[in-house]
């Protein structure tokens, strides 16, 4: 009989202790595992005696960890400082809205800093590659870069797009030079693209014998040689053909 009671109080004791086992916070269950995990590895690895200041430090920081997690709240923010994307709001930028003179004007900016790439490129008849340039050559390859399909002969570019004053040409334009006859007629012997703007003084980048060079009306080269076979100015931006 007594043999039974002491099981019977052996099982209770059991059972209450399993209990109190299950209600333990899960988070402190793990942390004191693994606290006593890390211990039982310091301990097989180092013989520290109780009085080693080490052991008690590694003690002292593992009892504060346990007893932060006892204390510490659980924050919540309220409802209202959620931001959603339904909510957030953004500042809006006015831009101002392009015009088709805007993008003229920036097609032509685009174009003439192009053509100033291929500056030094020699000068090669016929040639219309990067290896070597005639003047149309040029300005056809140039053009061409931009959608603008012109003919690769100087008479023939000449015949295409609007003819503009002399000063009114301005950056894409081209600029023609040749011999005028007695009757009127003329024969076209070059081209350039003009890269000044309108109001300025007038300067093109052309294929010459000196190679992809820039001239202004200033020049020596203007002055003996084109300003006498000036032909006209013609628009082809923004005309394609």
């Amino acid at each position: 009989m007594q043999k039974l009671l002491l099981q019977f109080l052996l099982l209770l004791s059991v059972t209450i202790l399993f209990s109190s086992c299950t209600t333990l916070n899960p988070m402190m269950s793990y942390v004191q595992a693994s606290v006593k995990t890390t211990t039982h590895k310091v301990k097989s690895k180092h013989k520290y005696s109780r009085k080693d200041p080490q052991l008690k430090h590694f003690h002292t920081q593992t009892q504060f960890a346990i007893d932060f997690l006892k204390v510490t709240p659980k924050v919540s923010l309220p409802s209202s400082a959620l931001i959603t994307q339904s909510t957030a709001t953004f500042p809006t930028l006015n831009l101002p809205a392009t015009t088709p003179a805007d993008e003229q004007n920036f097609l032509r900016d685009e174009m003439v800093c192009y053509a100033k790439n291929y500056l030094g490129i020699p000068y090669r008849s016929g040639g219309k590659s990067a290896k070597g340039f005639d003047c149309s050559g040029f300005t056809s390859y140039v053009m061409a870069n931009f959608g603008y399909n012109v003919p690769s002969a100087s008479v023939r570019q000449a015949e295409i797009g609007e003819t503009i004053p002399f000063e009114k040409a301005k950056k894409g334009d081209l600029i023609f030079f040749g011999n005028k006859g007695k009757n009127g007629k003329y024969r076209v012997t070059h081209a350039a693209l003009v890269v000044s703007e309108e109001g300025e003084d007038l300067a093109m980048i052309h294929s010459a014998r000196r190679g992809i060079v820039i001239d202004d009306i200033n020049s020596s080269s203007w002055k003996k040689y084109y300003a006498k076979r000036f032909l006209h100015v013609k628009r082809v931006l923004p005309y394609k053909f």
